[in-house]
């Protein structure tokens, strides 16, 4: 069953919806990279543990040839990462580790709220044009200096987009909207969400209008599924 929306679904970034979301889609992401890595890689799903902080998963891709070398981190960007304490702090630190190291970084931001992880300067800002979500890649090469920078609005897909590897090994694809599209699916987040109340964090009017048109359109083609009301599991 396909998602309500053509890109990232803004209810999905509910606080008591996240968690189960990005361990969900770190996983899938890892399952779906699987393939086209093998059989030199590996996608090997880790966890950051910090007392008193939920744990934090993401993804190593190890060089089965250099002795299980960890090439590339797959990080999805959660809230703690990108507000102000020990959480963002820690994930700084081992940002800063591996920009330090050989090993590339791909940083995925599906959330709108909170400062992002890396301060984009005035020049990338307007080069890049207004956008809600991002992704970020980070190659090994001298200077580290450069990013490559995919930034989408809430009413556009998700990116397909091509994960680093050991030169002069191609990239491993990453179709990041069927990633979010199986979560979803698995999920079942189309009968857990409240998505007859606005959006947490709220969207600006056009868009939580958008949202609920295309929300009413797909629960008339689902009706079989939801009947005659719309259960959610999440709070006001």
């Amino acid at each position: 069953m396909a998602m309500p929306f053509p890109g990232m679904d803004p209810c999905l970034e509910h606080p008591v919806l996240w968690t189960g979301v990005h361990s969900r889609l770190i996983n899938v992401i890892a399952q779906l990279i699987a393939p086209g890595l093998r059989p030199r890689y590996i996608a090997s799903v880790e966890e950051r543990v910090m007392i008193d902080i939920p744990t934090q998963h993401y993804i190593e891709i190890l060089d089965r040839y250099q002795d299980l070398k960890v090439v590339t981190v797959i990080e999805v960007v959660s809230p703690i990462n990108k507000a102000a304490g020990p959480g963002r702090d820690e994930y700084m630190r081992k940002r800063k580790s591996t920009l330090q190291s050989s090993t590339h970084l791909v940083e995925i931001d599906l959330l709108r709220r909170g400062t992002r992880v890396i301060d984009f300067t005035d020049e990338q800002l307007e080069t890049i044009g207004p956008f809600d979500y991002v992704v970020t890649i980070n190659r090994f090469q001298p200077g580290r200096s450069q990013y490559e920078i995919i930034a989408k609005q809430l009413r556009n897909p998700l990116p397909t987009f091509g994960i680093p590897l050991v030169a002069p090994d191609p990239d491993v694809a990453l179709d990041l909207q069927a990633a979010l599209g199986r979560v979803y699916e698995d999920g079942s987040y189309m009968l857990r969400v409240h998505y007859e109340r606005p959006c947490s964090p709220s969207l600006v009017e056009p868009d939580q209008q958008w949202t609920d048109e295309l929300w009413t359109a797909y629960k008339s083609q689902h009706s079989d599924l939801f009947g005659s009301s719309t259960r959610s599991q999440v709070p006001a």
